[in-house]
């Protein structure tokens, strides 16, 4: 296991466990409108060719109240990519805003802008102008969610989305599917 996987593996636990410290000894930090979910990500069109079946994990922090029909959210991801043919490996970290649309109490919808900080490590000598290329990239994301259990402490979520970043060339594009809580 690589010192990122662990990294966020202690991140992810460190937020699953602060609602039921704080409820035993008060104060802490206030989670309410906070998600954790970890992602597969399916790679599409020419990205498919590059990479194999990525992974992910997202942080994100609601604007609103969670009853409302529209409400906002903002997203911090970090999405990687094992490459196939030039590529090493493709890593994303990503700072969007959401809008969300609640069409009925378990089921919603939404659609985003994100700004994409993109890093290709390319194989030993297939790119002759260096093995590192990083851009700062704009994208754009949208999907549907379910969420499941009942108000009052962390409540399991399951969304499907679609992912473009208009990088150099051809648009990078993924389908992540994620798991996580929503305090």
């Amino acid at each position: 296991m690589s010192i990122l996987t662990r990294i966020f593996a202690a991140g992810f636990a460190a937020i699953v466990v602060a609602p039921t410290a704080q409820a035993q000894f008060g104060g802490g930090i206030n989670l309410a409108g906070t998600s954790v979910a970890l992602s597969a990500n399916a790679p599409m069109g020419k990205f498919d060719e590059l990479v194999q079946t990525g992974y992910g994990i997202a942080i994100r922090r609601g604007a609103g109240e969670s009853a409302e029909t529209w409400t906002g959210r903002t997203n911090f991801s970090f999405d990687t990519f094992n490459g196939n043919v030039t590529y090493e490996n493709v890593r994303f970290i990503t700072f969007g805003f959401d809008i969300v649309h609640r069409s009925r109490r378990s089921f919603y919808q939404f659609g985003g802008i994100a700004l994409f900080n993109t890093r290709i490590t390319y194989k030993e000598g297939t790119n002759p102008f260096g093995n590192v290329r990083q851009s700062q990239d704009i994208g754009l994301t949208g999907g549907v969610g379910v969420n499941y259990g009942t108000d009052g402490g962390p409540k399991l979520f399951v969304e499907f989305a679609a992912t473009t970043v208009f990088t150099t060339g051809d648009n990078t594009s993924w389908f992540p599917l994620r798991v996580g809580f929503r305090f």
